[in-house]
């Protein structure tokens, strides 16, 4: 479980803990998996708002959109790094103008605006966005 873990790129906040047990209500050579993750989101670089910047909000923190592109993703070469399973490398990404977009970037558990699933829209002020089970919200500035 931790080779695979490595070759997928992620990161484990602890020793994985395997737990066997019975279920009568399956048939014999059939099995059931659960996990749990929990989910994370950091920046590239750090960094703080500013009154007027657009950036993301999560429950962990803001996250300034500092790039006329910010990518968002599970790999190491993102912009903004989602540390959830439900994301992909390179997830998503967030095109600022008039207006500002968001792009999925071909991601395997899609990428979602408002609950509906995107390939791309227009972001407005309090636009959330979702990859797997973290939510950011938008602001405009």
């Amino acid at each position: 479980m931790t080779d695979s873990s490595g070759e997928q790129r992620y990161t484990l906040l602890g020793a994985p803990v395997v737990s066997l047990g019975e279920d009568e209500e399956l048939e014999t050579g059939i099995f059931r998996v659960r996990s749990e993750a929990r989910a994370e989101v950091t920046t590239q670089g750090g960094g703080s708002a500013v009154v007027g910047q657009p950036r993301l909000e999560t429950s962990g923190g803001t996250y300034p959109l500092v790039r006329a592109i910010t990518r968002l993703g599970r790999g190491t070469d993102v912009d903004i790094r989602v540390e959830d399973p439900g994301a992909s490398r390179n997830h998503c990404e967030i095109v600022l103008g008039s207006p500002a977009y968001l792009r999925d970037l071909d991601s395997t558990n899609g990428t979602f605006h408002n609950g509906e699933q995107i390939t791309e829209v227009v972001l407005v002020e309090g636009s959330v966005v979702q990859i797997g089970a973290t939510s950011l919200v938008f602001r405009s500035g």
